[in-house]
């Protein structure tokens, strides 16, 4: 996408470096939010990680409970263990579940954790051998330290986005410096550095999408599905309210709301509790809503729950599909483009790995000695197949059989629109995001750590803006209507091609019409195809900077007679395409391009 993003902009032989240029800069911004996270990250990690250090010794459990504190902030209920201990011929106690003692909003996760407990799941702590009388049960060093791999992601995603700038510079400048290469007499080598990226590139992106949308999505639909065979039971409620969270960062609290609504339910002649409403928990700003749904169930009040037959201590209040879910189509967006990206890389591995070890497809090979040996060989071995085809991509119309007009028509419009659909979708769903933290901070509750992860993501919907912007002042570019004649071309013949622009010829600081010959060859293996497209022909048919020429004028040209004629023989072809290039300064340039056919 952001290499989409970057040709889009740079379609220009100018801003074709500016585009490289783009990439490099966005990347360095990409890795430099990635280690700002690793730095908040880092710390807590840290405190962790040393429980790692400690002696695992057999403990037996004491007792277990689940403390309720009604009307607590940041949570409201605490597991409470009680355990003992043997170490090096010293009995202790201790009451650590994790070093650092939390209080949970999530009951069912407390439940769950008691339950093992008590069943004696857990016969294991894990105690300081520098001071014994220091244990815990549970290590959590690993899960905060797998948090830092998302930062890590973007530092990853970031370099690859470096990476593919640089080489997209590159290959620019070698592109101009030998443009009429055949694709058969062309090394791999070239295009190693392409699929590289686009296979790093195309991991990192569907791993970032598949590491948020399994449990934002997968996971939830899953629970959203199996709930709908849960049991009907009645509960009581214990308490409903709408829970105050506050988070303090760079000496500023941000403030969001939750529904608790807590519940007591009796499941074949035992007693269960559960504070779950919905499956999504979470928090978010804005209370009214919250507020609404904790009157529906008073204090007191009896309602129904729906209770998990195979796991009791797992129920909820509403069951069933949730429109929260479709926020989960954001990551796995990333899914679907980084898939996409990486498949084109695998393709690219296989057709340059082919190439070096000189194993291109024959048909391709026939193609470019042909061109190279002359036109008689094309004639006996390609002619039988070959098709006269008429692209509607020239946008051209023919006004009679020896004459043919090619002109932009509706070719600008339709780029433009495809480019504010896809700007629709992603800034579309990025707003919803948006929203939230903007209210947020207007009531001086923002969330900071929200704000910086949308960054990312709010830049790249801006450069969509942007392309989508570029691409409606090319609308009102000067468009240059151009008439050919004869309209099909012929090796060996001369040639009469004619251009007007009609109004603002003047904006037209240098205009250039070419020639051009590109050959593409299309490889499977296995069950995969990979199609590769080389220019192997250029010729400029006009170039000026004078406006008087600009404006319209008449050139005549003689089309070589060994020239490869118009083929397709479905894995290979041969296409002639004439290309409008217009230079206009501070605006978008003029890119046009038109299909031609060459008759042999």
């Amino acid at each position: 996408m952001l290499c989409a993003v970057a040709n889009s902009i740079s379609a220009g032989k100018k801003s074709n470096q500016a585009g490289g240029g783009c990439m490099v800069l966005f990347g360095l911004v990409f890795a430099g939010f990635g280690l700002v996270f690793i730095f908040l990250i880092a710390g807590q990690a840290m405190k962790e990680a040393k429980t790692y250090l400690w002696e695992a010794t057999p403990c037996r459990i004491e007792s277990c409970e689940i403390k309720t504190q009604q009307g607590r902030e940041g949570g409201a209920f605490q597991l409470q263990v009680n355990y003992q201990y043997t170490f090096k011929g010293n009995s202790f106690t201790s009451t650590h579940y994790t070093l650092q003692e939390h209080w949970s909003d999530d009951y069912e996760k407390l439940a769950l954790k008691r339950k093992g407990l008590l069943r004696g799941e857990v016969t294991s702590c894990y105690v300081d051998s520098d001071n014994p009388a220091n244990a815990v049960i549970k290590r959590e060093g690993v899960g905060t330290g797998l948090m830092m791999l998302l930062p890590l992601i973007f530092i990853a995603v970031g370099g690859a986005i470096v990476w593919g700038g640089v080489v997209s510079l590159r290959k620019k400048k070698a592109e101009k410096d030998g443009r009429t290469q055949s694709i058969s007499s062309r090394g791999g080598s070239s295009k190693l550095a392409g699929w590289k990226f686009k296979l790093i590139f195309g991991g990192l992106f569907a791993l970032i999408g598949a590491g948020v949308t399994i449990p934002l999505g997968v996971i939830p639909a899953m629970e959203m599905a199996a709930s709908r065979s849960w049991q009907e039971t009645p509960c009581k409620i214990l308490w409903s309210r709408v829970q105050r969270h506050e988070s303090t960062n760079d000496g500023k609290t941000s403030i969001t709301y939750s529904v608790d609504i807590f519940y007591e339910y009796k499941f074949r002649g035992n007693t269960y509790r559960s504070n779950k409403y919905g499956v999504f928990g979470g928090s978010s700003s804005g209370r009214a809503g919250k507020r609404e749904i904790a009157r529906q169930y008073p204090r007191g009040s009896q309602q129904v729950c729906y209770v998990n037959p195979d796991v009791p201590e797992q129920a909820l209040i509403k069951r069933g599909f949730s429109p929260v879910l479709l926020f989960a189509l954001i990551p796995l967006l990333f899914v679907v483009i980084g898939i996409s990206v990486l498949r084109s890389g695998l393709r690219g591995s296989r057709s340059s790995a082919d190439r070096v070890m000189g194993a291109a497809p024959t048909e391709g090979r026939l193609f470019a000695n042909a061109y190279q040996s002359g036109l008689r060989e094309v004639r006996e071995s390609a002619a039988p197949q070959h098709s006269s085809r008429r692209s509607d991509r020239s946008f051209g119309q023919e006004i009679s059989e020896g004459a043919k007009v090619l002109s932009p028509g509706k070719k600008r419009l339709y780029g433009a629109l495809g480019v504010l659909v896809f700007a629709l979708f992603w800034n579309g769903i990025v707003s919803v995001f948006l929203v939230q933290v903007v209210k947020g901070f207007q009531s001086g509750r923002g969330e900071w750590f929200l704000a910086l992860f949308l960054i990312p993501f709010v830049l790249i919907g801006l450069v969509v803006i942007l392309v989508f912007l570029y691409q409606l002042l090319s609308l009102t570019n000067p468009k240059p209507v151009i008439t050919l004649q004869p309209g099909i071309f012929r090796p060996g013949q001369t040639f009469e091609m004619s251009w007007k622009i009609a109004s603002n010829a003047n904006r037209i600081q240098h205009l250039e019409i070419a020639l051009w010959g590109v050959e593409s060859a299309t490889y499977r293996r296995g069950t995969k195809t990979h199609t590769s497209r080389e220019v192997f022909y250029v010729h400029s048919l006009f170039e000026s900077s004078m406006h008087s020429d600009i404006r319209s004028g008449t050139v005549q040209f003689e089309l070589p007679a060994d020239v490869v004629p118009t083929l397709n023989t479905g894995n290979n072809a041969i296409e002639w395409e004439l290309r409008v290039e217009g230079d206009i300064p501070r605006w978008p340039d003029i890119q046009d391009k038109y299909v031609v056919e060459v008759r042999g």
